[in-house]
């Protein structure tokens, strides 16, 4: 069975097992992916197709220095055009905090990155009505990561503001590389007929 997204009257999604497009639940396709064999600066996708009503991003990834966050740009764009609000926490706190008039998006801001041998963070991340020409862009992400013990979770929305229909989405760290068997995943989403 394929893997799928549901969205309620609220408009929140929740994933699990269902029916493929045209039943009960919206459908997932996967568009592209990439798993790092080497160290990279960056990765990115481009030539995204308009023909979804939304994107997901499903991330595994480790980070070349510790407690760094991963940072995302829509269509190359370096802008002061982004802003995001967070809350994490890391089994013993929480807190929360905004970013405002940003050149990158922060798909992960507070707890950063895992960097330990072996020892990968996850995170999903949905970009919503992407292709649309009239409003600003809305992200959703997730971020969970643990090393034994130690390690936090996180919830971000974040704003692109810009009409532009988003055609490719840059992944780096804030600093250093994406270490080697870091996997990024892009699905396209539609709701069902």
């Amino acid at each position: 069975m394929p893997l799928v997204a549901t969205r309620g009257n609220a408009g929140v999604f929740g994933l699990g097992w269902g029916a493929a497009a045209g039943g009960a639940a919206d459908a997932m396709t996967a568009i592209a992916s990439n798993t790092l064999v080497s160290d990279a600066a960056s990765v990115t996708f481009t030539s995204i197709p308009s023909d979804y009503d939304d994107l997901m991003v499903s991330i595994y990834v480790r980070a070349e220095t510790a407690g760094q966050n991963l940072y995302a740009r829509f269509n190359s764009d370096a802008g002061s055009n982004y802003s995001g609000t967070f809350l994490n926490g890391n089994g013993s706190s929480a807190t929360s905090n905004s970013r405002t008039n940003a050149s990158s998006l922060n798909v992960e801001y507070n707890n950063g990155i895992l960097n330990g041998t072996n020892t990968f963070s996850s995170l999903t991340f949905h970009i919503l009505n992407y292709a649309n020409t009239s409003y600003y862009k809305t992200g959703i992400s997730r971020h969970a990561g643990d090393n034994n013990g130690s390690g936090g979770t996180e919830l971000c929305v974040q704003l692109w503001r810009s009409t532009s229909a988003i055609s490719s989405i840059q992944f780096n760290m804030s600093s250093g590389n994406l270490r080697t068997g870091s996997v990024f995943a892009l699905y396209g989403i539609k709701k069902a007929d």
